[in-house]
């Protein structure tokens, strides 16, 4: 298996691979109409991430067997197709980057794939990392977090996770956050928040549509503050506050005590 950076003269190889991860992977969860327009508006190549060096492929005996990357944009998924795409950098002081855009094929599913490309992006993550100085004070750790959060911090920071998901798988997450924690600990959850009224002005919008790409990715979607609040209080934590971060905010609970 090797892995290697993406070329512009593989795009329509890296297209078709990309069709035909969503098609034949997805099967039992979404019908046909659903992928095929899934493919037609949102899956598909994003050529800036190969013009950045930062999408990979995996090559098995010769075939593509997945591709999966980076991002310093501040796009949070779509290929070119996709019209609400924002190619602007991110700020690196205040913007972390973005595991982007990982398909594999399906002859290669549950083969380490997706874990040999993962790890390359930990390497890439571990060299900005001594670029800005900051090495010896964090690190990247790939893990499962249905199943434990590493401890030792006394602040656990998510920031667009928990929308992901529904409701129960979410709980998971919380219970799992609250019990890598220390006494006193604090979560922070960076989320959109729902209007408690449907809204026209353009950030109402936006959480529409990213409650919609919720519904027809993992299964989760947007929630109002009072939703986030009920979540997390069941999982264990104890609600601080909220402050307006432009199209996010951040929502900040303690750990509740035993």
């Amino acid at each position: 298996m090797i892995i290697r950076k993406a070329t512009m003269e593989e795009r329509d190889a890296l297209q078709q691979l990309i069709a035909e991860s969503a098609r034949e992977l997805s099967r039992e969860h979404y019908s046909d109409a659903q992928v095929e327009a899934a493919i037609a508006t949102v899956f598909g190549v994003d050529t800036t991430l190969i013009e950045d060096g930062t999408y990979f492929v995996v090559e098995s005996d010769g075939e593509l067997a997945g591709c999966g990357g980076w991002s310093k944009r501040k796009t949070l998924f779509g290929g070119d197709q996709y019209s609400s795409r924002n190619t602007a950098n991110i700020d690196p002081e205040t913007e972390p980057a973005k595991i982007r855009a990982f398909f594999i094929h399906p002859d290669h599913a549950r083969k380490g794939v997706a874990r040999a490309i993962l790890s390359r992006c930990e390497d890439e993550a571990r060299e900005h990392f001594s670029r800005l100085g900051i090495a010896g004070r964090c690190r990247f750790a790939a893990g499962d977090f249905f199943e434990a959060i590493p401890g030792g911090a006394d602040t656990i920071l998510m920031k667009s996770i928990i929308h992901n998901w529904d409701d129960d798988r979410s709980g998971i997450i919380l219970r799992k956050s609250r019990d890598a924690l220390p006494a006193g600990g604090k979560l922070i959850m960076i989320e959109r928040i729902m209007p408690e009224r449907p809204a026209i002005d353009a950030q109402a919008r936006e959480c529409a549509m990213s409650d919609l790409n919720m519904l027809r990715g993992p299964g989760g979607f947007e929630r109002t503050e009072m939703e986030y609040l009920t979540l997390a209080e069941s999982a264990g934590f104890a609600f601080a506050g909220t402050a307006s971060a432009g199209s996010f905010s951040l929502i900040q609970f303690d750990k509740a005590a035993d």
